[in-house]
C-alpha cells in the first residue's frame, strides 16, 4: 500500500507542476506613446487597441479595425490622448451626430456613459 502511495504522490505532483507552468499569462494593454491618440476595445485603456493618427481626420470607423481584428464602428470604450492636438470624437459617420470634445491637456479616460461603443468618426485640429 505505501509503495502504491508513493508512485501515485509524484505523479500528482508533477501533474499540478504542469499546470502552473502552462498556465497563459494575461496580456498587457497597449502603451500609447507620444503623439498619438489610441482609441481601446474596453473600459481603462484595456483590451484590444488601435493607434489613430492625430494628424489625420476619419470619416468612418467602419473601414478600421484594432489589432485583434474587431471592427472600429461603435465599440470605442477607452481613449488615450497623447498629442497637444485637439479631437471630436462623433457617433456618426461624416462627423455627424452627437460630438465629444478632447481638448488640449486632456489625456484620456473611459468614453461617457451616453457614447461608450458608440463613437464612428474622429476630427482633429491645432488647440
Amino acid at each position: 500500500m505505501i509503495k502504491k502511495f508513493a508512485t501515485v504522490l509524484p505523479m500528482t505532483a508533477l501533474a499540478f507542476a504542469a499546470s502552473v507552468v502552462v498556465a497563459p499569462q494575461a496580456s498587457a494593454a497597449y502603451e500609447c506613446r507620444g503623439n498619438q491618440i489610441c482609441v481601446y476595445q474596453n473600459a481603462n485603456f484595456t483590451g484590444s487597441a488601435r493607434v489613430l493618427d492625430p494628424y489625420a481626420a476619419y470619416s468612418d470607423f467602419r473601414h478600421l479595425y484594432y489589432t485583434n481584428g474587431v471592427n472600429l464602428n461603435d465599440s470605442i470604450s477607452s481613449v488615450q490622448k497623447n498629442t497637444d492636438r485637439c479631437a471630436a470624437f462623433y457617433n456618426d459617420v461624416n462627423y455627424s451626430g452627437t460630438v465629444e470634445y478632447m481638448v488640449y491637456g486632456w489625456y484620456g479616460q473611459n468614453v461617457s456613459y451616453l457614447m461608450n461603443d458608440r463613437y464612428s468618426s474622429m476630427a482633429t485640429w491645432a488647440c
